[in-house]
């Protein structure tokens, strides 16, 4: 029997480890944290009205079971395709993961869609479960094992991760689920905060009559009942009244821990899922346009196209940017790609090219400058993969003027003349007029020709150095690069 206000002496004294319970809608995850359970949060076991009127989760939801010295935390995250965002805030705060699979169904979308997630956040200490084996037989179990081992092959994932068969439903499996919980969390260290300084994302704010406005969040560092703590993105300065750890008050909330905590000095009106307690609202930076370096997941088959409308996460939040990829002709260079795909990074990386993207923010975004984005598609088809890459920002990059990308033309000459002159050439076809010529002054030839000096003429014939120590032949061949500069905008059309 679940206790939702047990009496634990001393909570923040266990050792605290977050596990994400995911999987496709209907997999049966709430069953398995049922059976799991002994404490329950105001967010647990789908307490959202609407969650217990459709019989699925559609928030995230918390509950805990002590195991020795070990609180550990089951983040209940909902399976079905229009809340994969709640999806991607939870694997953004734990430190390993249980990927549960419907064993009258198999591997479904949401199932590869939720690996594909954890895996971009480095996310590969996972125990994967066959639930409902009740309603199975021994060889369909059997089967779904062989084919998740062959999906594993190609994954970050081990082909060793442990796969444990239950029946959420009797409670067959469940012990030994437990073991092999035990065995992850001694095995696997716990996520240690980025900085010394608090930062504690809000997933639930409600008011409680008789106590005020309550936010329940994870400590990323720890904090302190009395405290005075910054709401970001707002910029306003709150006082925590109160701080509980599963209905017990606390006067520190050690890092890594769930905690409820009661703030003076707002309304709940006023804040939103994915706003953040910090004690140092100087680590975050408001930002528009980011420089960012990326990587697409092998597992996404579509093209992205420059100036393409995507979704970003950071933190809690999911929010709307344009993408414009481009790759380094040299450190200040970025010349304009149509298109980025997986295959088009690999051919890249094979001729030593590097590459990434400007990000333009529809909306400026209050962001941690180490922390990963996810990078996804989410008007696509559930029915497909939705989440194509991670990020990390670079560099801020001011508005005006305008981040320029460039295209290249090659524009081909021939000598008109090789001894204009004892240091210069001419050259014709490069331009088609001597306004056209005036355009070319100053731009350097391809090796090993020199720089266009001058014009000749009104028919775009072009003076130009003459290479030392080589001989010019006339109907020579010349050639010369010329970039072109693309201003983005993220108001424009691209395609």
């Amino acid at each position: 029997m679940v206790k939702e206000k047990p009496e634990i002496k001393n909570i923040t004294q266990f050792r605290s480890f977050l596990l994400g319970l995911l999987g496709h809608v209907d997999s049966g995850k709430t069953a398995i944290a049922r059976q799991l359970s002994e404490i329950i949060s105001t967010s647990g076991l789908d307490a959202h009205p609407q969650s217990k009127d459709r019989g699925i989760t559609i928030d995230l939801g918390f509950t805990s079971f002590i195991q020795e010295n070990y609180l550990i935390t089951l983040v209940d995250a909902p399976g079905h395709a229009d809340l994969i965002r709640s999806v991607v805030a939870s694997a953004r705060i734990i430190d390993g993961a249980i990927v549960v699979l419907d064993g009258k169904e198999g591997i479904q979308i949401q199932t590869a869609e939720h690996m594909v997630i954890l895996e971009m956040l480095d996310i590969t200490k996972v125990i994967f479960v066959i639930n409902k084996i009740d309603a199975i037989s021994h060889d369909a179990a059997d089967e779904i094992e062989h084919q998740l081992r062959e999906l594993l092959i190609n994954t970050k994932f081990s082909p060793d991760n442990p796969i444990i068969r239950v029946s959420a439903r009797l409670g067959t499996g469940i012990d030994n689920l437990k073991e092999e919980i035990m065995t992850l969390v001694k095995n696997n260290p716990i996520k240690q905060p980025q900085s010394e300084f608090l930062v504690f994302p809000i997933d639930h704010h409600f008011h409680k009559k008789g106590v005020g406005v309550i936010v329940t969040g994870t400590t990323h560092s720890s904090l302190h009942a009395g405290e005075k703590l910054t709401i970001i993105p707002h910029l306003k300065e709150v006082k925590v009244k109160n701080a509980q750890v599963y209905h017990q008050n606390v006067q520190k909330v050690p890092h890594g821990f769930r905690a409820g905590v009661v703030i003076s000095d707002v309304e709940v009106d006023q804040l939103q899922r994915g706003d953040i307690l910090t004690n140092n609202p100087d680590m975050f930076k408001k930002i528009e346009i980011a420089e960012i370096n990326y990587e697409l997941s092998p597992h996404f088959q579509k093209t992205i196209k420059f100036g393409s409308q995507i979704n970003v996460t950071h933190g809690l939040i999911t929010t709307n940017a344009r993408f414009f990829p481009f790759y380094y002709a040299d450190p200040e260079t970025r010349m304009y790609s149509n298109e980025v795909s997986p295959n088009i990074l690999i051919n890249w990386r094979k001729k030593h090219v590097s590459y990434g993207a400007y990000l333009w923010f529809l909306q400026p975004q209050y962001v941690l400058l180490d922390e990963i984005l996810i990078l996804s598609q989410l008007d696509l088809p559930p029915s497909t993969l939705r989440f194509f890459g991670s990020a990390k920002i670079e560099a801020k990059v001011p508005i005006k003027p305008n981040p320029e990308v460039f295209t290249e033309k090659i524009k081909h000459g021939k000598i008109k003349n090789p001894n204009y002159s004892d240091t210069t050439i001419l050259i014709e076809n490069l331009a088609q007029s001597k306004e056209g010529a005036q355009t070319l002054l100053n731009k350097k030839l391809e090796a090993p020709y020199g720089r266009i000096l001058g014009l000749f003429g009104g028919k775009g014939v072009v003076i130009a150095e003459k290479p030392r120590d080589l001989a010019c032949e006339k109907e020579d061949k010349v050639q010369l690069r010329i970039l072109r500069s693309i201003q983005i905008n993220k108001n424009a059309s691209y395609n």
